[in-house]
């Protein structure tokens, strides 16, 4: 199944996603449906379904606008989907701009209502957060009986994230994403899908690591592409968040104690995002676990490390964000560098950040590194 999102600047991508899905056609044992946004002219677009026969697609339905940033569209769609083409595993792609947990609204014509995937400029820039992307497919699989999207591919900038991932562990097993940005033609889903048809029994896994390699292959053609993707199992995802926790309480207990090791270790891991908000997990982890002079903090940090690295499939980079010096595993996490780019919601609205203690943690490091600036500043002479 494809979500496409093109009411946006990405109209051309989305027409090109269903030219792709075009040719490389369906089989008896791998059905292909599409929803795409953003056809006919401008201001007046509209959305189209379509059934991928061997040979190219057939126009099932043309349902008129909608929203790709609502959760019930993308219900509505699943319903759809898995209705027309019913099958024992199912496969999600979800194509469209995405944002960090900060919401950015510069990069976007019409601007942004809120942060999230598949944004919708034509209606009023809505887009799909992590919760409303897991309550949408809960909905859509509803009465089904797999209950679960076996593999959901995130195609779209900054969807490979530990708050993305924690939100969906409920409706998918593993899913295929980018913590940072993800540029035109995105993933080769041409050849993706050429592969399942020759190999109709791939499971999950499989399939994730043949799109990542598939990716490898096209993305190699153009090195100067700042390219990062992960593959995730999403059934170790609570693990992580229970160590996540340990480590957010460690070292909330004493913030002035573990400060000088919480910025080492973060100036030592990838960053993504305009302001680099957002920080790979594992490579933060494991620096910690080695930066720290508290042997208890150095366990807990490890335990995290641990975590993330087993929950991780695959994961690739290249271009400028293969940066020896930083270490990196692919899944980020929210950390801004400084108090004023921390979302006021973000403990409240994000279950990661509350259920990992995540976001009172980022809420108290942040204002104590404020208050080192303040009274730094304070104290310096006055001059003359």
């Amino acid at each position: 199944m494809a979500y496409i999102g093109g009411d946006s600047s990405l109209r051309e991508a989305a027409i090109g996603y269903l030219v792709q899905l075009e040719q490389a056609g369906s089989s008896e044992q791998v059905g292909v449906v599409v929803q795409v946004d953003g056809l006919g002219e401008p201001g007046h677009g509209y959305a189209a379904r379509y059934v991928i026969g061997p040979s190219g697609a057939r126009l099932r339905q043309n349902i008129g606008k909608v929203n790709t940033g609502d959760a019930g569209t993308l219900a509505d769609f699943v319903k759809w989907g898995t209705s027309v083409a019913p099958a024992r595993r199912y496969a999600l792609l979800i194509m469209g701009h995405g944002t960090p947990v900060v919401a950015l609204k510069a990069p976007f014509r019409g601007g942004l209502a809120s942060s999230g995937l598949a944004l919708d400029v034509g209606a009023g820039g809505d887009a799909l957060t992590a919760r409303e992307l897991a309550t949408g497919l809960t909905e859509g699989l509803r009465g089904n009986d797999s209950g679960k999207v076996d593999v959901l591919f995130l195609d779209c900038c900054f969807g490979g994230s530990i708050e993305v991932a924690y939100e969906l562990v409920d409706v998918c097993n593993v899913v295929v994403a980018s913590p940072g940005e993800l540029y035109s033609p995105g993933l080769p889903w041409r050849r993706i899908v050429k592969r399942l048809k020759a190999r109709p029994t791939m499971h999950e896994v499989q399939l994730a690591r043949c799109a990542i390699h598939c990716a490898v292959a096209a993305w190699s053609l153009e090195p100067e592409l700042n390219l990062t993707l992960v593959a995730v199992n999403l059934r170790k995802i609570r693990a992580v968040v229970a160590a996540l926790k340990e480590l957010s309480d460690g070292l909330g207990r004493n913030i002035g104690a573990t400060a000088p090791a919480v910025t080492l270790a973060r100036s030592r891991a990838q960053t993504w995002g305009p302001g680099g908000e957002l920080c790979d997990l594992e490579a933060f982890a494991k620096a910690l676990s080695e930066s720290t002079e508290d042997a208890g903090v150095s366990a807990l940090a490890q335990a995290v490390s641990a975590r993330v690295e087993d929950a991780i499939l695959d994961t690739y980079q290249q271009g400028e964000q293969r940066d020896e010096d930083l270490a990196s595993d692919g899944l980020a996490i929210l950390f801004p560098p400084s108090l004023s780019n921390l979302p006021t919601d973000y403990g409240n609205n994000c279950s990661m950040a509350s259920d990992a203690g995540w976001g009172q943690f980022l809420l108290s490091y942040l204002r104590h590194l404020r208050s080192l600036l303040t009274s730094n500043f304070e104290s310096r002479p006055a001059e003359g």
